[in-house]
Formats: C-alpha cells, structure tokens, sequence
C-alpha cells in the first residue's frame, strides 16, 4: 500500500521476515521519522534503520495491531481540502512537491484515458425521462 501524507512518502507491506507485522519503508529520513516519533506509544513499533542496498533505504517494522491503529491516525489527521497544498505548509515536505504532481499527473491520465463512466450516463438519462 502507498500512503501520501502531509507526514511523508510511505510504501506498507506484510514482513516476510515476520508475517505477523506489517513492514513500513520510506525513501526520506524525515518521513520515517515523523512516522516513527508521532507513534512511539504504540507497543510493537520499531526504531527505524536504513540500508543503501534496498529500494526503499528507510524501514520500521510493526505490529499488525499496531499498524492499524497508526494507519487509523493518519486518516484522523486529515484536516485540510487540498493535499498538494498541506503538503506544501510542511517545510519537511517541500521536497515532494513536484513528485506528487507528477503523481496526480500519472494518475489523471489514467482517468482520462478510462473514459466517462457508463452507469453513470445512463443513470442520468433515466432521471431526466421520470
């Protein structure tokens, strides 16, 4: 799973190591960190660590558990209407800007490229008719 938060950049997956935790990488230290230090009470999370040799450098592992009430927080947290903007307002983040961009590029074309969406169009053609 990718999370794009106000908070940093984070890919989320099971940890083959240990399958009864979730793995939580990062590409910036600032983003692990800010993960890790607004989330120390949770009782499985781990020190994050880093290695040159991995696609994502940053990694800290926890708790399934754990990981739901962290992924639960990080939803709560989402007080602003625009996230390119949030991300903005977060000096630590000013590095992501144009990434997301490209991101929210990326994925518009998709959308484009699926076309309107057929239920719908009908849908509203039958509203009209009654």
């Amino acid at each position: 799973m990718w999370l794009a938060t106000v908070s940093g950049w984070f890919s989320v997956v099971v940890d083959l190591e240990r399958p009864d935790c979730m793995l939580i990488r990062a590409r910036c230290r600032a983003d692990i960190f800010n993960l890790f230090e607004a989330n120390q009470d949770l009782p499985s999370i781990e020190r994050p660590t880093s290695d040159e040799s991995r696609d994502y450098r940053w990694r800290m592992s926890i708790g399934r558990a754990d990981w739901v009430q962290l992924a639960a927080r990080l939803a709560e947290a989402v007080d602003y209407s625009n996230f390119k903007n949030a991300v903005h307002d977060q000096p630590d983040q000013l590095n992501k800007g144009r990434a997301y961009l490209a991101v929210w590029r990326v994925m518009h074309e998709v959308q484009i490229a699926e076309g309107p969406p057929k239920a719908a169009k009908a849908k509203r053609a039958r509203r009209r008719r009654k």
